[in-house]
């Protein structure tokens, strides 16, 4: 709220640029106009970096985060056949921000989780566009264990709901959990069963996070106190 440049940084204070061109990489796409033709077209307001998984990540969150972040630079503005789960999402751990673009303040103070991907709801509804620079590469990663990757999913389709992404667009998801898939197994090809097994349990509770969060206006105050980390 303090900054009175035109363009903004974030950067985790657990996440490390691998190299000295990280900043200039993340920076580089702003204000460049994106044009897909039949009327898709867009000034970049915000781009984020890729994220390498830390040399002490576990197989699970080492798989979800390479899918994440892989090495495919790409542009997303409205109206591209993309799910929002991909169309909006946005990552904060190392990105940069137009100001120029917004008005302040950037994040909602009462969006406890997901407040990046409620910042990139608000860019590509306001018609801007959103670039994933893969070039720009910084060290970090968590390893959530098996609750924890429940509860977050769970908090997270919360907050989607709540901000209204699960409401408008294409909501399927399918093509999506397709490509996740033959990530998955791309990444298990070489692994014992026991890894396949620990492996779809943890996506597994993921999945069923996800979708016990999407009828948590069902669920009984006790349950949902119990599952939630942010008391969303």
């Amino acid at each position: 709220d303090l900054a009175k440049g035109g363009i903004v940084c974030f950067l985790n204070g657990d996440a490390i640029p691998v190299d000295n061109n990280w900043l200039e990489n993340l920076v580089s796409p702003i204000g460049s106009t994106i044009n897909l033709g039949q009327d898709l077209s867009g000034i970049v307001a915000a781009s984020y970096s890729r994220q390498i998984p830390r040399n002490n990540a576990d197989l699970p969150n080492r798989i979800r985060m390479t899918y994440v972040y892989d090495e495919q630079a790409r542009d997303k503005l409205m109206g591209l056949p993309l799910s929002n789960n991909n169309l909006y999402f946005f990552s904060s751990v190392s990105c940069c921000i137009d100001l120029r673009c917004l008005e302040k303040p950037l994040f909602d103070n009462l969006v406890p989780v997901g407040e990046d991907l409620a910042l990139g709801y608000r860019l590509i509804s306001a018609g801007y566009a959103i670039s994933y620079a893969p070039s720009s590469r910084v060290v970090h990663s968590h390893n959530y264990t098996m609750l924890g990757i429940f509860r977050r999913y769970f908090d997270s389709i919360r907050v989607c709901q709540n901000i209204g992404i699960h409401s408008q667009g294409r909501t399927d998801i399918s093509d999506d959990i397709s490509v996740y898939l033959r990530h998955i197994i791309s990444c298990l090809s070489d692994k014992r069963p026991l890894d396949w097994l620990h492996v779809f349990a943890f996506f597994g509770l993921g999945w069923a996070g996800m979708k016990l969060g999407r009828f948590d206006k069902y669920l009984p105050a006790t349950l949902k106190n119990w599952i939630t980390v942010y008391g969303v």
